[in-house]
């Protein structure tokens, strides 16, 4: 019987043999990690750090048993003790994994991700998607998309009376339950061929010889932290300096408004009011922005002391005028390549591209936007080959100097992997806002 007195009553969740979280996401250099830690048994830290590959940044940290509670509340997390700290001195910006496992069985492992921002802004400032990362995070039962704690009437009854249900809150203060045991995540290909889902009829355009992917299918990993790697692929090979901010350091630091180019990437559906506010000032004063990312400002956050409340849907046009499309469901989870629209445009500069031609393999699919009520501004660039719903690759250059560069879709960035005219579009939006990599590109491209 349905016994707690509210749905955000405390209550206790079976916690693994190894398990580690940090009290916020981000960390500055310079600052302390502070780790929070659970170990059945004596265990080794490593601190890793994703570049073109996974490289050891710290090996062999010694890690007593430290059993912690298992109390969870689904406003505050857990409250554990911090029992490990990092110096992050030596370090630079970027994306970083704290992995923990038993020292006589290796194989019992944790992954957390952790986001190192600069001290000082760099040319380039990537915004990983965090509030989204926090939104699926189901640690402790109950995530935007999960509830396994609340009983079966009570889900019926809110699903039938939608005006009844409580706030949804991700705490912060909780591993990631899509970051358990991932030792196979860093060898993996982005797409793993054994979960290709229900779907495996070809593309009918004859673009491509890949099985259409069911984004369900796909490891939470892979739709997270470990698509965003994709990007940093890129920009470690090709010798860019960047810095990674979260969605929170976006928000409220203002240091990143001196950014001469700002990427939002993979999957940066969860925005705050005061991040619609950043994006609005730093383009009205001639920023440069890249929406590398589908299913684009699409719901509601507010952030709170341990985490992120969840309201409704934002309005389509409020998307669409920051952003030039917004998400529909329609063509979920079919991918497909671009179409060119304006071949001659600077954006496809080098591309030798004729109009209709195709670019970007795979590259519009999963959750694609589209243009509507709200998108006079922007131009069409490219649009999805995909059957219905396609993905509409837009922009919108400012009198300022400034613009927003929209690819629509979450699959974006997985075609740097196979795409070269995916490669040289990103190297001409980089250099077109950041004038002192156009040398190195073009040395980069005749490579």
């Amino acid at each position: 019987m349905y016994t707690r007195s509210n749905v955000y009553q405390s209550y206790n969740v079976k916690l693994d043999n190894v398990l580690a979280f940090t009290e916020k996401i981000s960390f500055k250099v310079g600052d302390s990690i502070r780790l929070k830690i659970h170990s059945k048994k004596e265990c080794f830290g490593q601190l890793l750090k994703i570049e073109d590959s996974i490289r050891v940044i710290i090996d062999s940290i010694e890690i007593n048993e430290f059993s912690q509670s298992n109390i969870y509340n689904p406003i505050v997390g857990f409250a554990w003790r911090t029992n490990l700290k990092i110096c992050t001195d030596s370090l630079i910006s970027g994306y970083y994994l704290f992995r923990i496992y038993e020292k006589q069985k290796p194989f019992i492992q944790h992954h957390h991700p952790i986001i190192i921002t600069p001290n000082t802004p760099p040319s380039i400032s990537i915004v990983a998607s965090t509030n989204t990362w926090q939104c699926y995070n189901d640690f402790g039962g109950i995530s935007n998309y999960e509830d396994n704690i609340n009983p079966t009437y009570f889900q019926r009854i809110i699903s039938l009376f939608p005006s009844l249900k409580p706030i949804t809150y991700c705490p912060n203060q909780r591993p990631y339950s899509f970051m358990v045991n991932a030792e196979n995540k860093f060898n993996s290909s982005f797409i793993d061929e054994k979960n290709t889902g229900l779907i495996n009829e070809l593309d009918t355009f004859g673009i491509n010889d890949l099985p259409i992917i069911s984004y369900d299918s796909i490891s939470l990993p892979n739709q997270h932290i470990f698509g965003e790697q994709l990007l940093i692929n890129f920009l470690e090979k090709n010798n860019f300096e960047y810095g990674v901010y979260s969605d929170f350091d976006f928000a409220f630091d203002a240091e990143i408004y001196k950014s001469d180019l700002i990427i939002f990437h993979m999957h940066s559906e969860y925005w705050s009011q005061e991040m619609i506010g950043k994006l609005e000032s730093y383009c009205a004063n001639g920023g440069h922005v890249v929406f590398a990312s589908g299913n684009n400002i699409y719901r509601e956050v507010e952030f709170y002391e341990k985490g992120l409340k969840v309201y409704d849907e934002f309005d389509g046009y409020l998307t669409r005028s920051l952003t030039g499309t917004a998400y529909t469901e329609t063509t979920y989870p079919i991918n497909s390549s671009y179409k060119v629209n304006l071949p001659k445009h600077w954006v496809f500069k080098g591309c030798n591209l004729n109009n209709g031609d195709t670019i970007c393999i795979n590259g519009s699919g999963w959750e694609t936007d589209k243009m509507g009520h709200g998108s006079s501004k922007y131009k069409v660039l490219a649009t999805g080959l995909n059957k219905i719903g396609p993905a509409q690759m837009v922009i919108n250059e400012d009198t300022n100097g400034g613009w927003i560069f929209n690819a629509s879709s979450m699959t974006f960035t997985q075609s740097i992997q196979n795409d070269e005219t995916t490669k040289q579009l990103l190297f001409n939006l980089i250099n077109n806002s950041i004038n002192k990599y156009s040398d190195s590109i073009n040395v980069n491209l005749k490579q």
